[in-house]
Order: C-alpha cells, then sequence, then structure tokens
C-alpha cells in the first residue's frame, strides 16, 4: 500500500493548490428565482481569537486565487463554528441568499442503500477530498451573488463555498461523474467521502490504484487515509441475500421497537434496529394490539429486505399465536392479518390478449356466471395484478354481450311511458298537439291543433 501511494504525490498534497481548479462540466451554476433582489446582510462583531483567524484564512484564500475583491450588491456574513480538533471553522451565512436560489433536485445516495452494497466485502479504505468544496470551480458569470463581508471589505468566490444551497448536489454530481464507471462496484461515494471496498487483499490493492488513477486524472486531491486505532468490531452486520432473516419485536406502554437480525457463522447477529414513539391513540391499544403494531411497523419499515422472502418474526406475547382463533376481530387487526399474510400473486406482463383472456376465464366461465365488475375484480386479485385492473374489468364487463343483454335490471328503467308499435297504414295512428300563445287573428283565434300522421309525417292545422 505505501508503494502505491508514492507513486501518486499529486492527489496528497499537505495543502489544497493554489489557482482555480480543473474546469469540469459539473461546475456549480447558480440560478435565482425570478424578481429577487440582492439580499444584504449586516456583519457580525467578532472575537479577537476568531478575527486572528479571519486574517489568517483571509490571506491564505486570497493568495490561493479562491477569493477577489468585489464590488457586488451582495453581502452576507461571515462566522465561525469550532472543528473536532478544536480548530475554528469560517462559515458564511447564506441562509437570505439561499432562500432565493432556485433549488437542484440532483439526488444525494441513501446511506442505508451505500451500506448494502458492501455485502461480502472484507476489506475497506476510507479518503476524503482536501478542502473538497474548494476544488469545484464557479461560473463566472455568478461569482458576484456569492459574496461575504469582512471589516477588510467585500469579496467573492471564485469557488463553491460550504454552506451554499445546492452545493451538496453540484459536489454528488462531480465525483459521480469523476467515478460513473466504478460506482457500486468497488466504491461507494457521499459527497467528499470516498470508500473503497474489496472481498481479498489482492484485490484491495488494484481497486486503490485505480482509484488513485482516476483521481489524478480528474486532478483532485485527497486528505489521507481515515484511520481509526482501537474500534472494535463493528456491531452491525450487512445483509447477505442468501441468509435467512429473523424479526424481533417487543411493545411498552409508550414506544415499540424491533431489530433485524441474520443467522451468521457465530449465531444471530443484528442488521439494523428500530424504534419510535407511539402515538396518542395507539397508546390506547390492548397489549395484543401494541404487541401486533410493532409487528406491522418493523416489517413496513424493513419492506425492502424482506419482500419476497420468508421471514421469522419473535416476540415475547405468546396470545398472538391464538389471534388467528379467535372469532371476533376488529377491523384493525383484520387489516393487520391480511398485511402478514402477504400475497403470493402472479405479475401479467403488458400482454392485452393475455389479460384479456384471464377476464374472460375469470368472467365467463361456467363456474362464475358473468360476475359483475367488483366479484370478477376480487376473482381476479386474488392470483394475477397488473396496472389499472379495475379498468380494464371495468371495460371487459360493460363491454359483454350477455350481460347486456340478460341482466336488465342493472339497466336505467324506461319510466311508466312504454314504446308505441309502428303503424301499418298512413293515419291508422296519430299524434295531436297544440300551438298556444300566437297573436289573435281575424276570428279571434289564437292557438292551432296541430295533427300528425306517424307513418307518413303528413301534418293538418286547425285553428
Amino acid at each position: 500500500l505505501a508503494k502505491i501511494i508514492r507513486e501518486y504525490p499529486e492527489i496528497f498534497p499537505d495543502d489544497v493548490p493554489s489557482g482555480l481548479p480543473t474546469e469540469r462540466p459539473q461546475g456549480h451554476k447558480i440560478e435565482l428565482e425570478r424578481g429577487a433582489q440582492p439580499s444584504v446582510r449586516t456583519q457580525w462583531r467578532l472575537t479577537q481569537p476568531k478575527l486572528h483567524e479571519l486574517r489568517n484564512l483571509f490571506d491564505n484564500l486570497l493568495a490561493k486565487g479562491f477569493i477577489r475583491p468585489s464590488t457586488s450588491p451582495f453581502a452576507a456574513p461571515i462566522l465561525f463554528t469550532p472543528k473536532k480538533d478544536g480548530r475554528l471553522r469560517m462559515c458564511t451565512d447564506y441562509r437570505a441568499f439561499n432562500q432565493v436560489t432556485l433549488k437542484s433536485r440532483f439526488p444525494i445516495p441513501r446511506t442505508d442503500e451505500l451500506i448494502d452494497n458492501l455485502r461480502g466485502a472484507r476489506y475497506f479504505s476510507k479518503i476524503d477530498l482536501r478542502g473538497g468544496c474548494h476544488q469545484i470551480w464557479v461560473f463566472a458569470d455568478d461569482c458576484h451573488k456569492i459574496v461575504f463581508r469582512t471589516r477588510y471589505g467585500s469579496y467573492e468566490y471564485t469557488v463553491m463555498p460550504f454552506r451554499l444551497t445546492n452545493a451538496p448536489s453540484t459536489f454528488q454530481l462531480t465525483m459521480n461523474g469523476v467515478f460513473r464507471d466504478l460506482l457500486d462496484k468497488c466504491v461507494i461515494i457521499y459527497l467528499d467521502d470516498i470508500l473503497i471496498y474489496s472481498k481479498t487483499r489482492e484485490q484491495h490493492l488494484k481497486d486503490l490504484e485505480a482509484i488513485f488513477q482516476w483521481l489524478q486524472h480528474h486532478r483532485l486531491q485527497v486528505r489521507a487515509f481515515k484511520k481509526r486505532n482501537g474500534v472494535p468490531r463493528a456491531l452491525l452486520r450487512i445483509t447477505d441475500p442468501e441468509r435467512p432473516f429473523e424479526v424481533i419485536t417487543d411493545a411498552s406502554d409508550i414506544s415499540i421497537r424491533a431489530v433485524l437480525m441474520q443467522n451468521f457463522s457465530n449465531g444471530l447477529q443484528p442488521i439494523t434496529y428500530e424504534s419510535r414513539k407511539m402515538q396518542s391513540a395507539e397508546r390506547n391499544y390492548p397489549v395484543h394490539d401494541k404487541e401486533m403494531l410493532a409487528i406491522v411497523h418493523a416489517l413496513k419499515i424493513w419492506r425492502c429486505y424482506l419482500t419476497g422472502v420468508d421471514v421469522a418474526v419473535r416476540t415475547d406475547h405468546k396470545s398472538l399465536q391464538y389471534l388467528r382463533a379467535q372469532p371476533n376481530l376488529n377491523p384493525r387487526q383484520i387489516r393487520w392479518l391480511d398485511y402478514l399474510d402477504g400475497t403470493d400473486r402472479i405479475w401479467v406482463p403488458s400482454y392485452c390478449l393475455l389479460r384479456e383472456l384471464l377476464i374472460q376465464e375469470v368472467h365467463d366461465s361456467n363456474l362464475s356466471g358473468h360476475f359483475g365488475v367488483d366479484k370478477t375484480l376480487k376473482a381476479l386479485q386474488q392470483f394475477y395484478c397488473w396496472p389499472n385492473m379495475v379498468t380494464c374489468v371495468q371495460r371487459y364487463v360493460a363491454a359483454c354481450p350477455i350481460c347486456q343483454r340478460i341482466k336488465s335490471s342493472h339497466q336505467r328503467s324506461t319510466g311508466l311511458l312504454q314504446p308505441l308499435e309502428p303503424p301499418q297504414r298512413p293515419w291508422q295512428h296519430v299524434t295531436m298537439d297544440f300551438v298556444t300563445g300566437l297573436p289573435a287573428g281575424s276570428s279571434g283565434n289564437d292557438a292551432v291543433l296541430v295533427v300528425v300522421d306517424r307513418l307518413t309525417k303528413m301534418a293538418h292545422f286547425a285553428p
């Protein structure tokens, strides 16, 4: 390992090199909301130790070219926060500026999904970038927007500062672009933390060298390996999909708890823990319902691990074993039992003829008797599932000729009026109506009687 590190001295500098970082397609772009005004905040007073630290950091950033004097109308104050080693970290209060900035929707990876990718690995190396955000350049048209105030004047960043909205998204986008070919194969990236993992020592050295080559190619500098001395064996194990799962649950008067475990060579080992406080309504549940609530909550939280596999559930409440044999269950218990049973339904592919054939088998067979939409849908959902199943069943039942012809009771009533038979000869059937409200004529008539033959439509008008 030491030999490999000596071959790449450029990526292990003592400090971030001076000058702007290498331009990459993933530079930081700042877009403001329409009509946003420049945000200006008053400078805060600093103590003497913080002023001394400000002077040192200010001279360092100015010498490296990371900041430059600015006359922009934007202005944000600075503050200092302590680091773990006791030193001070300079931060810029961009809260007002962040409120008028359009937010990026680039996703930050989930840590639990990243940890799941480590299954089977035995060798790990963790490194992080040196001054990570300062290795990302800012578009020249946006530098005047990220200005900070000091007692020495106003200055604008030429690199991406800390505490800026969309900075994590830009950083993650850059790192994903750099290690795109190696992601989830031998490395996982979370912002500026790089974790290399391998199953064997020989493969781990090869993976480290490949990571160093990519870092050198993209001119990225890392701090060093993160060393942890005296760290015991990890308490939590990484999931192994080939091993059975076991869930242990418990409930108290105010909270529920659960642990997900798997059986390894040294016995049952915990994978993850879960707990939460009960809501006010849940605290009124009887004891067996609280225990059942803990089981249902655990299975919902860990459904990404437990879907499609058999799982054993262990609880200290023995009466739950006899819950299914109870004759009277409340709706909540019935709903929970249905969820615990799960379903082994078949997913029907997007093939119209196959789906129509399944509906026909359930609806038209001699044992079915042309059920309606609800019964046909319920029979299908016992064994199959596909998107928009309700719509497919409704269309099929509405177009079934036998249902339309025989099930007249489900059609709209014709009312009291009955249709007349068509006449066989002229003037056999006639219709009459009055047209009223006409202007009075010379004879004083103001209405007309209209007589129409239903067959020939011949009409006679009589005042």
